[in-house]
C-alpha cells in the first residue's frame, strides 16, 4: 500500500460526493469519496493511501490526461516476474510501488533511472487519519 502524508486545502462535497485536494510538499494530490469523516478539516493532515495496483505509468508522455494525481519521478527498481512486475518510483523522497504487466514493463523499456510520470485516479484514493 502506498502512503503520503498531505496537508488538505480544500474540501467541496456536491450531490453526495466530496472533492478533497491536498498538498504534499510540491505535489497536489486529490481524492473523490463519498463519505468524509467530520475529523478531516482544511488544514489538517491526512494520510493518501491507494494500491500498487492502482498505479499507472507513463514514459515521454506527452498531451494532456484525465488523472488529476500526475506525479513526476525517477523509477528506482524494476522486479520483473512472469506475468506482473513491481516497479517503484521515486517522487520527491517518497517511494510509490506499481504493480503492472511485465508486457508494460517491456513495452516502456524501464529501467532505474527513467524518468516517469505516475498517474493515480481520484477514485482510488482513500484518505486516513494522521494519529
Amino acid at each position: 500500500m502506498n502512503k503520503i502524508k498531505a496537508l488538505i486545502d480544500t474540501i467541496e462535497t456536491h450531490d453526495g460526493i466530496t472533492r478533497v485536494l491536498l498538498t504534499s510538499g510540491n505535489k497536489k494530490l486529490t481524492a473523490i469519496t463519498l463519505e468524509l469523516p467530520d475529523f478531516f478539516q482544511i488544514g489538517s493532515e491526512a494520510n493518501v493511501i491507494f494500491k500498487e495496483t492502482e498505479v499507472g505509468i507513463a514514459k515521454n508522455l506527452s498531451g494532456e490526461i484525465s488523472f488529476s494525481n500526475l506525479l513526476q519521478g525517477t523509477v528506482s527498481f524494476v522486479n520483473k516476474g512472469k506475468i506482473l512486475s513491481k516497479v517503484n518510483i521515486n517522487v520527491d523522497g517518497i517511494n510509490i510501488g506499481s504493480i503492472i504487466t511485465t508486457n508494460a514493463v517491456e513495452q516502456l523499456s524501464l529501467e532505474s533511472g527513467d524518468e516517469v510520470k505516475v498517474f493515480i485516479k481520484a477514485t482510488e484514493v482513500s484518505l486516513e487519519e494522521v494519529l
